[in-house]
């Protein structure tokens, strides 16, 4: 999925799958990874924010939210996310990583090489 046409139609297909049951999480979570591919990072966000509404407890959608944030250059944001998702999976090591270069980012070093 990672050329455009692929991901265009992926996204037809999502937004079919929505309009059939826009209760199903995992159709506006692989919809906002279509767009994250796509480099459309707000409305990947879009579709990640209404996937936790629905799966509150899914890391994977909490780290897909923060890696937009962290792209959007919103450090916090990304770094509440990446909290979000250790809170499901502790210890998760590239979470952890992607964390630690969010808080360099803000230029908090020490805390990053925590």
């Amino acid at each position: 999925m990672r050329d455009l046409g692929t991901n265009t139609q992926a996204i037809e297909c999502f937004n079919k799958s929505i309009e059939l049951d826009s209760q199903n999480p995992l159709s506006w979570f692989h919809k906002g990874c279509a767009l994250f591919d796509l480099f459309k990072m707000q409305e990947a966000n879009d579709c990640f924010s209404t996937a936790i509404i629905l799966n509150y407890s899914n890391f994977e959608i909490w780290e897909r939210k923060g890696l937009c944030f962290f792209y959007l250059e919103n450090y916090k944001e990304a770094i509440e996310c990446f909290n979000k998702c250790l809170d499901i999976k502790p210890l998760y090591e590239p979470i952890l990583a992607k964390k630690a270069k969010a808080l360099y980012s803000l230029g908090e070093i020490n805390e990053a090489l925590n």
